[in-house]
Formats: structure tokens, sequence, C-alpha cells
């Protein structure tokens, strides 16, 4: 029952969020949004590059996550398991784990242990998000160039740099203690105590002490993966970048740099929608607008950037398709392991 509410919430927020954004294209008006599409023609097939570098430097991010260790698995199969994983986020409303439990099992076919690779999950999507928030960060103070004084926006974008730091930060304190078992062991003080939690147990204060061990004593692997995680953000304005240059209006790189910084911020707001549907389109748009640019590119953009995402979603599950012959399939050996 709960789990069938929480559904509907989800298909609730993605129905408003596509209605909105259904709104705002009336509005702006189709023909202007067709102008611009009309205008890419052709060059429509250089939108991908930019993305694919973006995947090629985070796959290599995931890969130092795995510390001196290492994953035992070479850099182009882990480009495909990464590929994979960010195909079911992209589809299923899963609020970005989804993906994570799939590449864990993906490692674990090519005989990577669990709980190893499960804590390398929490430690590579923990330096993601320490370098989307220095992202968030650049990205605010990038915006105060073009942001009138007056602007609330201005003290708006500083407030939400300041609480995605407070976040993280608390994040990877967390993790210091044991994240999972914390939340095990505060469960059990107020009386609630899950059974999929307590089936696990054991293998999750596994992958606490693995994450506490990879913080205290590889701290040179973990800055690296942030490093390069952090590139990997600054990669994504490339795209907006060529967009906007192939589409006749274009953006500086202060412009783009602080657009894609906010623009992570909506996806992450609709992370329960599935792939941010609807709402990282209200964003794209919003923030056109806020920065004194046509919302004709902004909703142009918005379509270009969700078509990138549906081509590489289906490369993505054509990975998938490879690995397990059908999603179905993947579902059923994922079940017993409870990822």
């Amino acid at each position: 029952m709960a789990g069938g509410k929480f559904f509907n919430w989800r298909m609730l927020a993605l129905g408003l969020g596509l209605a909105v954004f259904g709104w705002m294209f009336w509005a702006i008006g189709p023909v202007k949004v067709w102008h611009h599409l009309r205008e890419l023609g052709w060059r429509a097939v250089l939108v991908p590059f930019p993305f694919l570098l973006v995947y090629i430097i985070d796959a290599y991010g995931w890969k130092l996550s795995f510390g001196r260790k290492g994953a035992g698995v070479g850099y182009p199969a882990l480009l495909r398991i990464r590929w994979a994983g960010e195909a079911i986020n992209y589809i299923l409303p899963t609020a970005y784990v989804g993906g994570e439990a799939v590449k864990v099992y993906l490692l674990r076919k090519r005989g990577v242990a669990p709980g190893f690779s499960g804590a390398t999950a929490v430690i590579s999507k923990s330096c993601q998000t320490l370098a989307m928030v220095i992202f968030i960060f650049g990205g605010a103070c990038m915006a105060l160039n073009y942001l009138p004084a007056e602007s609330s926006a201005r003290q708006g974008m500083m407030i939400v740099a300041g609480l995605a730091a407070v976040g993280v930060t608390f994040l990877f304190a967390m993790q210091r203690y044991g994240l999972f078992g914390t939340a095990i062991d505060l469960f059990r003080r107020i009386g609630l105590r899950l059974a999929v939690l307590e089936r696990q147990e054991a293998k999750l204060r596994e992958m606490d002490a693995e994450v506490r061990r990879f913080y205290s004593g590889q701290r040179g692997w973990m800055l690296g993966s942030t490093a390069v995680f952090l590139l990997g953000w600054l990669g994504d304005t490339l795209e907006i970048l060529l967009v906007s240059h192939l589409l006749g209006v274009p953006l500086d790189w202060q412009q783009a740099f602080a657009l894609e910084a906010f623009i992570a911020v909506a996806k992450a707001l609709g992370m329960f929608s599935p792939g941010s549907l609807g709402v990282q389109e209200i964003g794209v748009v919003f923030l056109f607008k806020l920065f004194g640019l046509p919302e004709s590119l902004g909703v142009s953009y918005a379509l270009i950037r969700r078509g990138r995402e549906f081509v590489f979603g289906i490369i993505g599950w054509s990975f998938i398709v490879a690995e397990e012959h059908s999603v179905r399939e993947l579902q059923e050996h994922m079940e017993p392991e409870g990822s």
C-alpha cells in the first residue's frame, strides 16, 4: 500500500512537471522553438559528443574510487557498467540509487565482492556529490556577474550553494561514523525495525567499514576521484556552449558554467520523477529567463538535452540487455541479494 502511494506521488510529480513545461512551451510559442530546432539541422549529430566526454571522465572518476586495491575490472568494462547504471537512473524514479544497485550487481558478476563494490558505490557517489557542490558554488559566483544587484536570485543561489555544502559535510561526517550502521541503530532506538535492513545488517556494516578504511588511509585517491568528477561537471558546460553557438545565440563560458550548475540543482530536486522529467525542463527555461536569455532558446535546449539523454539511455539499456538478455532477468537476479 505504502509503495503504491509513493508510486502515485512520483507519477503526480511527473504529471505536474510535464504539464507546467507543456504550458511554458505553448506560451512561449512552438513556432519560435521550431525555428531554433530547425536551425540546428544536421549539426544535431554533434550534440552528444560533449556528454560522451563527460561519461568517459566520470567512469575514470569511478575507477579511482576503488582506491589502490582497484576493481580488478578493466576500464572499458567499467565504462559500460556505469553507462548501464546511468540508464536506469534516466528511466526509473529511484532517486539516482537504482543505478548504483545495478552497478554493484554487474561488478559482482565479474568477481568483485558485493561489500567492496557496494562501498565504492557510496564513495564514488559521495565524491561526485562533493564535486557537484564545488561546481554549484562556482556557478553561484559566476552568476553574480550576470544577475542585477537587486535581484533576489543572487542571494538565493548563494543560499543554495551554502545548503549544499552543509549537506555534503553531513554526508561525509555520517560516513565516518558509519552511514548504514548509524541508520540501523537510530531506527532501533525509536522502535522501528525494517526487515530489509535487519537481513542485510552484517553486509551493511562491512560496507561502512570499507568506506571508513578508504577515507582514513586513501585520501589521495578520494581527492583524485573528486577532482576527476569535478572535471566531468565542468565538461557538462561544453554542451550548452556548443548548442548555443549552433543555434546562433552564443553564450560565454561563465554563463554556461552558471547555467549548468543550477540545472544540476533542478535535476536533483526532481530526483523522484523518472529522469527528473518535467522538473529539469522547467528549471532550464526558468534559468534561461533569469539570465536574460530568450525563453524559446531555453525550451529548445531543454528538448535537445532530453533528446541526448534519451539516446544515451537507449545505449545504456542495450548494455543491460547484452548482460542479462532482458530487464526482467536483471530484476530476478538482483532480488535475491536485496540490491
